[in-house]
C-alpha cells in the first residue's frame, strides 16, 4: 500500500474540504472522518473479529464477555453507532464492536479528538476512545487511553466517571512488565460536578494534546452545534516526557486510533462479579445499547502534528552500523538504555539469580559480566523499545567482543517480531571468532543467520542457555562493544548444491552429495546411540542403531558450511526408515533456532510410515517444515527423541529437486461450506484459491448467489427463505457453498406446552360477546380468567358447542404424545385438535374432574408430526371444558454414544463407552478445522500438562484409560481462517466406562441447584445443537424445558438415564431445564448458542 504522510504546514490539498467552525482557539486540521457516508470507510477502519482467542487474549486480555462482530455499527444521521446488544454469537452472550486504523491511519503529535455520546453504562458497558503503538508491541510501544467509562467500582453511577490514562514500559512500576503512570483517582472526570449532566445525557469532547514534551488530556462539553466549548475544557491529566523514558516520550512513535465498546471485564466489574447476569445495562435478550461518535479529528498543535495514510514502515537504518552497546565503535544510530532499551534477565525465579556485573573495559567505560547458574536456563535480552528496521543489514553481521575460559553450552540470538533465531555454542564449540582461553577475541556472526525478519527486530541481541542443555558448572561470560555491521563476516559463504538431487546418504542418483568427513559429518548425539545389526536396504547397507541406554537420542548430518537450500523449496526431503519402537521420533532441518520438524508419533504417524519393523519409503514436501529458513541450513537432517529406543534403522536420504513450475489456479474452497441463518440475518463467506499442487494461492474473487444478497466481500444477507448456492469465481474457476435460510417464525416450537390463553390474534371463534373471565386478555371475546391449576397462569372456560381457538405452531418431525389438560364440573364435553387441518386426536371426552379448577390431564399417544410451520386448532364440540394447555411430548431414545460440543462450536467430541481405552472422534462443525493440525492432550489432572498426540478428524483415536478413571482434556487444531485455537481453557471430562456421569466443561461454574455434581450433569453448556443429560442414580420420568419467562416450551417423557435433546430448533437465550423424577424435581439454567 502507497503511504502518504499529512505534516503541519502541508495542507494544501485538504483544505477543500475544511469547512469547519474553528474557535478562538483554532488549530490547523490534519486528519478527520465526520461519518457523513451510509456505511463505515472501511479504508480508514477495520473491524476486529471475535473476543481475541485467536490472538492468545482471550476476553481480550480484560475478561470481557462480549464477541466483536462487523454487524454492531451502523452511520446514521452523520455518526458512527457503535451498539453492544445482548444475543448469543459463537458462544458469547454479548456482541459489540471495535475498530480501529492500524495500516490505515496513524498520528504522531498533534491534538487527537473525538466527540462521543455514551449510553447508560450501569452497569456492565465499558466504552473507550484510545491509541496504540503502531509497532503493536505493548508496552514497549505504548498506549494512551484518551477516554474510558463504566468505572463500577468509582461510583453508584457510572454515567458520570470518564477516565484517562497512559501505559508504557519501566522498570520498578509496580505492575510486572508494564507502568501505568498515575492512578485512577487522579485521571478522572466527573461529569456532574464540572458539567452538571451525566456522559450519557449530550455529546461530550474527549481530547489529547500530544507534543515531544508534554501530553495532556481534556474533557470539554459541546455547543448547540456540536463544537467543543473550549471555555469548558477540564484537565484530566499532564505531564512532561521526564516522568517516562527520560528524553522521549514514546520514542516519538507513530500511533493508531481505536473505538470500541466491551461488556463486562475487569474494569465494570470485580472477578467475582464479572458474569452476564450482572450486565444489568442490557437486561434482556435483545436489549441494546449505543454508543454515537460524531467525529474523530486529527490537528497540529504548537507547530507538530502528522498523520501518515497507510502502512506505518520503521524507518530504515543507516547501513553505516547500528550500536547495541559500544564505545569504541562508532556508529550512524544506537540503542540508547534508559531511554529506548533496558536489559532484561530471564530465569528460574525458583532458582539462582544470573549474576550482571559491570566491570572496566579495556575498550571503553565499561563492560557486561554474566554469570549463569548452574542447572538453570535463562539468558540476557537487549530489548529496544522501538521496532528496528535493518534491511540494509541482510547480507551483514552480528560483531561483538567476548571473554571467557568456560567450556559450557551458551546461545547468541535476535528476536524479531515473527519469531527468534539463533547460533548455538555447543560444549568447547569455538567459531566465528570465539576462542575460549580466558582472553578478549573478536566474535562475528552472519546475521541472516539470526533475524527472521530485518524489518522488524525488537531484541538485537540475547546471550543464554541452550534449551535442553544447560550449563553443568556456573559459566561467565564477559560482553563489550555490540554492534551490527553491514560487512559481511570474512570467509563466510554458503554452499549451494548444484540443481538436481542432493545427498546425504543416497543410493539414489543425485546431481551431488554431501560427502562425510571432509564436507560434513553424521554425529550421534552425546553418544546416545550405538551401532545395531546390520541392516540393507535395496541391497546396500543402511544405517542401523538401538539405544546406548541414555534416556534419550539423537543424530544428525550436519554440515561443515553453511547450505542455501532455497532451490529444494518446492522439492521433497525423500528417505527410507523402518522401526519397531514405539518412541516418538522429530525429524529436523534447522540453522540455530530457525528449525522445521515433523513429529513422529507411535498410533498418528504421518506420510503412511508404520512401526512394523519393515521398511518403508518417505517423501515429505520441504514446504511441511514450518519455520525453516531454506537459504541457511546447517543440520541437514536429523532425528531424536526421549527415552530408549529399540532400534532405527535410516537409508537412501537425499533432497528431490523438483523445478518449479508457474501456479495456476485449480480450484476455490468457500467457508462456511454449509451453514444455516434465518431470513433478514447475515453470514459471512470467504474463500480461499488453490493451485494446481494444491497449495494457497492469492486471487481476487466475484460473489454471486443464487438467491438472497451477496456483497463484493462475500457477505451474504438472507432476504428470502430457501436453499441457496454461494459462488465465488476467479478466472473461470468457481467455489460453491450452500446456505439455507430459513423463515422467520413467531410461532410456538414443538415440542413444548401450547398455552391455551396464547391463541393467535384474531385467531377464535367464540359464540359469546366479551371475556366472561375477566383476565389477561380482556378485549377479546374469548373467555379467560386465572387458573387454579398447580402450573399455568390462566385456563379458557365458559366453552360452547362450534368455538374453537388457533395456534401458529412449529414442530420437529417426530412422533409425540399429546396431553390434554382439563377441568370440567358437569362433564359430558367433547373436544378434538387439528394440525394443518387435519384431526389428529379424534373426539376428545371430557369427564366430571371434580370441579372446575381440578385438572386432569388425557393424553392421546403416538402422534406423528411433520417438520415446519403448521396452524393448530382445538375444536370445541361439547360444552362444559375448562381447558390449561396442550403439551406436545416427544418420543425419543437414548443415544449410544456420549457426544461434547466445544464451547466456541469448532467442533464435537464422540466418546465411545468402552469400559476401558475408550476412543475419542474429534468431529469438525465445518471444512478446514482441524486440518491440517489436530492435537489430543489428555492426562488425569484437571489442571495438568499432559503429552499431545496428533488425530484424524473423523476417525476415533483410542486413549490408554481404565474403568472408572476421570479423563481431562482438551485439542490444538488449525482453523480455515488461519493460525490455530486452543480448548485448554474449556477443558472436556468424562468417566471411563460411564461417559455420561461426570461429563462436562472443567472450569466453568455449575448451574446445578439441586443435586451434586455427582449425582446428575448437563452438558455442554453453553448447547449449540444437541443437549445431553445424564442422571446417575435415578431414573427420569418426565422433562420440561421453560424459557426465561417460566412458559414451559418442551416437554418429554422418558424412562432412561440419559437422554439426547436435539434443541436447534430454539432462539439463542436463557432457558430452564426442570427434570421430575423419584425424587426432587431438579432444575438447572442451560444457555442455547
Amino acid at each position: 500500500m502507497k503511504t502518504k504522510t499529512l505534516r503541519s504546514g502541508r495542507i494544501g490539498l485538504i483544505m477543500a474540504f475544511i469547512l469547519l467552525h474553528l474557535t478562538t482557539n483554532a488549530q490547523t486540521l490534519l486528519w478527520s472522518d465526520e461519518f457523513n457516508g451510509n456505511q463505515l470507510d472501511e479504508s480508514l477502519w477495520t473491524y476486529a473479529i471475535g473476543d481475541g482467542c485467536d490472538q492468545a487474549i482471550c476476553g481480550w486480555g480484560n475478561q470481557e464477555l462480549q464477541t466483536y462482530t462487523d454487524n454492531n455499527t451502523s452511520i446514521e444521521n452523520g455518526r458512527l453507532v457503535i451498539t453492544a446488544r445482548r444475543e448469543n454469537v459463537n458462544g458469547k452472550e454479548f456482541t459489540s464492536a471495535r475498530l480501529f486504523t492500524k495500516d490505515k491511519v496513524s498520528v504522531k503529535y498533534g491534538r487527537v479528538e473525538a466527540s462521543i455520546k455514551l449510553p447508560d453504562m450501569n452497569n456492565g458497558l465499558w466504552p473507550a476512545f484510545w491509541m496504540l503503538g503502531d509497532g503493536n508491541r505493548w508496552p514497549f510501544t505504548g498506549e494512551i487511553d484518551i477516554m474510558e467509562a463504566g468505572f463500577n467500582a468509582t461510583s453508584t453511577n457510572t454515567n458520570i466517571i470518564a477516565k484517562a490514562n497512559v501505559f508504557w514500559r519501566a522498570e520498578d512500576a509496580g505492575v510486572t512488565g508494564n507502568l501505568q503512570y498515575g492512578n485512577e483517582d487522579a485521571f478522572k472526570y466527573d461529569a456532574i460536578a464540572e458539567a452538571g449532566k451525566q456522559l450519557n445525557d449530550d455529546f461530550f469532547v474527549y481530547r489529547i494534546d500530544w507534543t515531544p514534551t508534554q501530553l495532556t488530556a481534556y474533557v470539554l462539553e459541546t455547543d448547540s452545534n456540536g463544537n467543543p466549548i473550549e471555555s469548558s475544557a477540564y484537565e484530566v491529566f499532564s505531564f512532561g516526557n521526564e516522568t517516562t523514558f527520560e528524553s522521549e516520550f514514546f520514542s516519538g512513535d507513530n500511533f493508531y486510533i481505536l473505538l470500541n465498546m466491551a461488556v463486562g471485564g475487569w474494569l465494570p466489574f470485580s472477578a467475582a462479579e464479572n458474569t452476564p447476569a450482572n450486565v444489568s445495562a442490557l437486561p434482556n435478550y435483545g436489549s441494546e445499547a449505543r454508543m454515537l461518535i460524531d467525529y474523530v479529528r486529527v490537528y497540529e498543535i504548537n507547530g507538530y502534528g502528522e498523520v501518515t495514510l497507510g502502512n506505518v514502515e520503521e524507518e530504515l537504518l543507516s547501513a553505516d552500523g547500528f550500536g547495541i552497546f559500544s564505545d569504541q565503535i562508532t556508529t550512524a544510530n544506537q540503542l540508547n538504555f534508559g531511554v529506548d532499551a533496558e536489559i532484561f534477565l530471564w530465569e528460574d525465579p525458583a532458582g539462582p539469580s544470573i549474576q550482571l556485573d559491570s566491570v572496566a573495559s579495556p575498550f571503553g567505560n565499561q563492560a557486561f559480566e554474566v554469570t549463569f547458574p548452574a542447572n538453570q536456563y535463562g539468558g540476557m535480552t537487549f530489548n529496544s523499545s522501538d521496532i528496528l528496521n535493518i534491511n540494509n543489514y541482510t547480507n551483514g553481521s552480528l560483531r561483538f567482543k567476548m571473554k571467557t575460559s568456560s567450556q559450557e553450552p551458551f546461545n547468541i540470538s535476535i528476536e524479531s517480531n515473527n519469531g527468534s533465531s539463533g547460533v548455538p555454542f555447543n560444549r568447547g564449540e569455538e567459531k566465528y571468532g570465539l576462542i575460549r582461553d580466558g582472553q578478549w577475541h573478536d566474535v562475528a556472526i552472519p546475521l541472516e543467520l539470526l533475524v527472521t525478519n530485518f524489518r522488524g527486530v525488537q531484541a538485537p541481541f540475547t546471550i543464554g542457555n541452550i534449551e535442553n542443555n544447560n550449563p553443568s558448572v556456573a559459566s561467565t561470560f564477559l560482553i563489550d562493544e555490540i554492534y551490527y555491521s553491514s560487512q559481511p563476516v570474512s570467509g563466510f559463504e554458503k554452499y549451494l548444491p548444484p540443481l538436481g538431487n542432493y545427498g546425504l546418504y543416497a543410493f539414489s542418483p543425485v546431481a551431488d552429495e554431501l560427502t562425510l568427513d571432509t564436507e560434513g559429518d553424521l554425529y550421534v548425539w552425546e553418544q546416545t546411540l550405538i551401532e545395531g545389526p546390520s541392516e540393507t536396504y535395496i541391497g546396500q547397507e543402511a544405517l542401523s542403531y538401538v539405544n546406548n541406554n541414555r534416556g534419550w537420542f539423537g543424530l544428525g548430518f550436519t554440515a561443515e558450511q553453511i547450505h542455501d537450500m532455497s532451490a529444494f523449496e518446492n522439492g521433497n526431503l525423500r528417505f527410507a526408515m523402518k522401526t519397531s519402537s514405539n518412541e516418538t521420533l522429530n525429524l529436523s532441518i534447522n540453522i540455530g533456532l530457525a528449525v522445521g520438524t515433523i513429529v513422529f508419533e507411535a498410533g498418528n504417524d504421518p506420510y503412511g510410515f508404520e512401526r512394523d519393523g519393515q521398511w518403508h519409503e518417505l517423501s515429505i514436501p520441504i514446504s511441511d517444515f514450518e519455520g525453516l529458513n531454506v537459504s541457511g541450513v546447517k543440520t541437514l537432517f536429523s532425528i531424536n527423541g526421549s527415552g530408549n529406543i529399540s532400534d532405527l534403522a535410516l537409508a537412501d536420504i537425499y533432497f528431490e529437486y523438483i523445478e518449479e513450475v508457474d501456479e495456476e489456479l485449480a480450484s476455490i474452497i468457500v467457508s462456511p461450506a454449509n451453514s444455516t441463518i434465518n431470513v433478514g440475518e447475515t453470514r459471512q463467506f470467504s474463500a480461499q484459491g488453490f493451485d494446481q499442487n494444491g497449495n494457497p494461492v492469492d486471487v481476487e474473487f466475484q460473489w454471486t448467489a443464487t438467491g438472497g444478497i451477496i456483497d463484493s466481500n462475500g457477505k451474504f444477507t438472507g432476504s428470502t427463505a430457501g436453499e441457496f448456492t454461494i459462488m465465488a469465481m476467479s478466472n473461470g474457476v468457481t467455489g460453491e457453498a450452500t446456505v439455507i435460510v430459513n423463515p422467520v417464525f413467531s410461532g410456538i416450537n414443538i415440542p413444548g406446552r401450547v398455552e391455551a390463553e396464547n391463541f393467535n390474534t384474531n385467531g377464535y371463534y367464540d359464540t359469546s360477546t366479551g371475556n366472561y373471565g375477566g383476565a389477561f386478555r380482556v378485549s377479546e371475546d374469548v373467555d379467560i380468567e386465572l387458573t387454579g391449576d398447580i402450573d399455568g397462569a390462566y385456563n379458557i372456560g365458559w366453552t360452547e358447542p362450534g368455538e374453537w381457538l388457533e395456534y401458529d405452531i412449529f414442530s420437529n418431525a417426530s412422533n409425540y404424545d399429546i396431553d390434554l389438560r382439563v377441568a370440567s364440573n358437569v362433564g359430558g364435553g367433547v373436544m378434538r385438535v387439528e394440525i394443518g387441518g387435519v384431526d389428529v386426536t379424534g373426539p376428545v371426552s371430557v369427564p366430571y374432574t371434580g370441579g372446575w379448577q381440578s385438572y386432569q390431564t388425557i393424553s392421546i399417544e403416538n402422534v406423528e408430526i411433520g417438520e415446519g410451520n403448521h396452524k393448530m386448532r382445538v375444536y370445541f364440540i361439547a360444552a362444559g371444558i375448562n381447558l390449561n394447555y396442550v403439551s406436545f411430548i416427544e418420543n425419543i431414545s437414548s443415544p449410544s454414544e456420549c457426544i461434547q460440543d466445544n464451547i466456541n462450536g469448532d467442533y464435537s467430541v464422540e466418546i465411545s463407552e468402552d469400559q476401558s481405552n475408550p476412543t475419542l472422534t474429534f468431529k469438525p462443525s465445518k471444512a478446514g478445522v482441524g486440518n491440517p493440525v489436530s492435537i489430543l492432550y489428555y492426562g488425569i489432572d484437571p489442571n495438568g500438562t499432559y503429552p499431545g498426540y496428533g488425530v484424524t478428524p473423523n476417525e476415533p483415536f483410542q486413549i490408554n484409560a481404565s474403568q472408572g478413571q476421570v479423563i481431562y482434556f482438551y485439542y490444538t487444531y488449525s482453523v480455515p481462517e488461519g493460525g490455530e485455537r486452543n480448548s485448554s481453557g474449556s477443558r472436556h471430562s468424562f468417566v471411563v466406562g460411564s461417559c455420561g456421569w461426570n461429563l462436562r466443561m472443567v472450569n466453568k461454574e455449575s448451574n446445578n441447584i439441586s443435586l451434586s455434581v455427582d449425582e446428575f450433569q448437563v452438558f455442554p453448556n453453553p448447547v449449540e445443537n444437541r443437549l445431553n443429560i445424564s442422571l446417575k442414580n435415578d431414573q427420569f420420568n418426565s422433562i420440561e424445558i421453560l424459557d426465561s419467562s417460566g412458559r414451559v416450551i418442551r416437554e418429554l417423557t422418558t424412562d432412561h438415564k440419559k437422554v439426547e435433546l436435539d434443541l436447534s430448533g430454539l432462539p439463542q437465550g436463557i432457558y430452564i431445564l426442570k427434570i421430575h423424577g423419584e425424587g426432587t424435581p431438579i432444575v438447572r439454567k442451560i444457555f442455547k448458542k
